[in-house]
């Protein structure tokens, strides 16, 4: 039992992948999944596996009820004991395992699992083998994914070479010239390569002086980097005033996060009050919820 507790903390990071990536989009309504959705944009996993376990038990082969009932049981575990946690990991794996056997082609599911087997330990199923067969079934599918997928194994393998090469292809080969580039912006970001982080997007805005996903994504960076804070303001405020972009981040996004960068520039109130306003545009917001929370100002 030894490794027991090691394993169990590489299975919580983990496990902090799924949910994160997840909540930002809303879904198209009325779906048996809802319910596990909006429990986890409440930060509220216990509800959130309650619920998953009532839409499994009506719709044991609803793709996206196995993907959200993943999702929620990865969230559980994040706060269970050791010994709850292998057994949420285990039903979190299976969900997402069950959900690509149903629909091989369901890339959702395929890339959960490629995060899952890169960082959970291998007494709850992680293993670096399986991740690769993951890339290359995602590659099979969509290959601006599968350069991505491929960059994802190659960066926890420590092949950085190969991970930026894996990203610089999922960048131009993007059709839509969102996944891609933000894949490679995450990369150069994770690196402390923030100036080629910028580049990627200040060279679109040439292109395109009102390429809203640029111009939100110029703001992130500064946000991360803590680079130009101003300059990120001025990105959010931009995006606002733009219609949002297809499948883009929503205004409510951009309100959460030029309130964190008010934050950092020592202007709280001011955050607070765009905090407000993210949760007015969307009630469920669970970013502007949780500054509001930890700022005491709900």
């Amino acid at each position: 039992m030894r490794t027991l507790r090691p394993a169990a903390r590489l299975l919580a990071a983990a496990l902090l992948f799924a949910p994160l990536a997840a909540f930002a989009a809303a879904p198209e309504p009325a779906k048996r999944s809802d319910a596990i959705r909006l429990a986890l944009q409440k930060g509220d996993p216990e509800a959130a596996v309650t619920a998953a376990d009532a839409a499994l038990k009506s719709s044991p082969k609803d793709t996206d009820v196995l993907l959200w009932a993943g999702r929620a049981y990865g969230q559980k575990a994040m706060s269970a004991s050791v010994f709850s946690k292998m057994s949420l990991a285990k039903r979190c794996r299976e969900s997402w395992e069950k959900a690509v056997a149903v629909d091989p082609a369901f890339l959702d599911a395929r890339s959960e699992l490629l995060r899952y087997y890169l960082v959970a330990p291998g007494i709850a199923g992680g293993s670096v083998e399986k991740a690769r067969e993951q890339a290359a079934r995602i590659a099979a599918i969509d290959v601006t994914q599968g350069h991505i997928a491929r960059g994802r194994v190659a960066e926890h393998e420590k092949d950085l070479a190969g991970a930026e090469a894996a990203y610089r292809k999922a960048a131009e080969s993007d059709p839509k010239g969102t996944a891609g580039p933000i894949a490679l912006g995450a990369f150069f970001g994770g690196q402390k390569r923030w100036a080629e982080a910028r580049e990627i997007f200040q060279k679109r805005l040439e292109a395109a002086p009102d390429d809203a996903f640029a111009i939100y994504q110029l703001g992130r960076v500064a946000y991360f980097s803590g680079e130009d804070l101003d300059k990120g303001v001025a990105c959010f405020e931009r995006y606002l005033a733009l219609p949002v972009p297809e499948d883009g981040p929503t205004h409510a996004d951009a309100r959460w996060r030029k309130g964190l960068l008010l934050e950092k520039l020592g202007k709280t109130p001011a955050a607070i009050a765009e905090y407000r306003e993210a949760l007015k545009a969307d009630p469920a917001h669970r970013g502007a919820r949780r500054e509001l929370e930890r700022l005491k100002a709900v």
